[in-house]
This record gives C-alpha cells, sequence and structure tokens, in this order.
C-alpha cells in the first residue's frame, strides 16, 4: 500500500512539531510489509509557482513557472 502524506512546508519545519510527526508517521508506516510513504510538501503562499489547490486535481499538473 502507497500512502501519501501531505504537510504544509516540510523543508522549513522539517525539525519542528509538523514535520516531526510527519517524520514519525513515514517511520512507522516502514514498519509494515508491503507499505511505503511519501511526503508531499505544501508551499503555504498561494502566489507560490508550486503551489496546488489539493481541491483543484487539475492544477497538480501545471507547470511550476
Amino acid at each position: 500500500m502507497k500512502i501519501l502524506i501531505v504537510t504544509p512546508d516540510y523543508s522549513r519545519n522539517g525539525g519542528g512539531g509538523v514535520g516531526t510527526v510527519a517524520r514519525f508517521l513515514v517511520d512507522l508506516i516502514a514498519t509494515r510489509a508491503d507499505w511505503t510513504a511519501e511526503i508531499a510538501s505544501l508551499q503555504m503562499s498561494r502566489t507560490a509557482s508550486e503551489s496546488r489547490r489539493i481541491l483543484d486535481p487539475r492544477s497538480w499538473f501545471r507547470r511550476s513557472r
């Protein structure tokens, strides 16, 4: 089973509370046979060129500027 953990701005908060919980979940999921997890780090600014709307799947495939 593949699991995607969506978290805000993981690169900046990788050592903070949200990042720590995300890393904990990835490590916990890795203990299960046949399960894998990845982290999707969302930009917090709606004007960021990498920004995508989680409720608008069409935006997921848009190229970043």
